[in-house]
């Protein structure tokens, strides 16, 4: 891993760079966006107000009580942090066509219902509004967790609701597209990336792996060993080193760049989100 910045940091950066090339982001001073899924560090947010400091608002949202309590971002006027669900309409009913853009990282995979969160986003945004997200549609840390919750110490200490099937198997870019495109979004990219990610030795990756999945397990502290080095093997037997000989684990990830029309939005709307 970077010794400086997160992986998800890491990760928003590139994003956020990508969106502001593609979609020709310049001047957001009159801009009101939706960082969905912000996570307590608000990595989005925070990378956004670092390349444009002249921001109109960032709203901030996560159906994650503790999260929004501790934002760490609250260090300006432009951003507001809000509790609410994006797969739960009456959450975020207030904001319905009052957003310029919408922006998300590795949350929505999380979600259960993406289609309806998708059509959330629809609502959320003004004619002429844009969407840009990214989020897993399959991961090796997934199939890492399954493998481990098979040892039934682990999978009674699990503290957490275990989601089955959760990259829906046989579901991508392709149906994504399709299905953002029947809400009634032009697509401008939907594009697959594979994602390795490396961690710097051994022993990082046990403490690592531990920092990840640590608070979701019930464990005595006379078990603490043993898990760590049970999570370092099952990574490792599932995912091959890298070309370094590093622990590491792979992902696809897909990237959504998304526009509401600006003609025909409201019948668009009334037609396809079943208003």
């Amino acid at each position: 891993m970077d010794d400086d910045l997160d992986l998800y940091e890491i990760i928003a950066k590139g994003f956020i760079d990508h969106c502001k090339d593609k979609l020709g982001w310049e001047d957001l001073s009159n801009d009101v966006i939706m960082d969905v899924g912000c996570g307590e560090d608000g990595f989005c947010c925070k990378t956004i107000l670092e390349i444009f400091p002249d921001v109109g608002t960032i709203i901030c949202i996560d159906s994650n009580p503790r999260v929004a309590s501790n934002f760490k971002l609250r260090t300006t006027t432009k951003i507001e942090c809000v509790i609410a669900d994006i797969e739960k309409r009456e959450s975020i009913r207030d904001y319905e066509a009052e957003i310029t853009k919408v922006i998300s990282t590795n949350a929505f995979h999380q979600l259960m219902e993406k289609e309806e969160a998708f059509r959330n986003v629809y609502r959320l945004l003004k004619p002429g509004g844009e969407a840009a997200v990214l989020f897993a549609i399959e991961s090796s840390l997934y199939e890492w967790l399954t493998e481990l919750l098979k040892n039934p110490t682990w999978e009674e200490a699990y503290q957490c609701h275990y989601v089955e099937d959760m990259y829906q198997t046989g579901f991508g870019t392709a149906q994504y597209k399709e299905m953002v495109e029947k809400i009634g979004f032009q697509v401008i990219e939907s594009s697959e990336k594979q994602r390795v990610s490396s961690f710097s030795s051994d022993q990082d990756c046990k403490e690592l792996l531990y920092d990840m999945c640590g608070e979701k397990f019930k464990l005595p502290p006379e078990l603490l060993e043993e898990f760590k080095e049970e999570c370092y093997q099952v990574l490792l037997k599932l995912n091959p080193r890298d070309a370094k000989g590093k622990p590491c684990y792979r992902a696809t990830e897909l990237s959504l760049l998304l526009v509401k029309p600006k003609e025909g939005a409201d019948s668009e709307t009334k037609e396809n989100l079943a208003i």
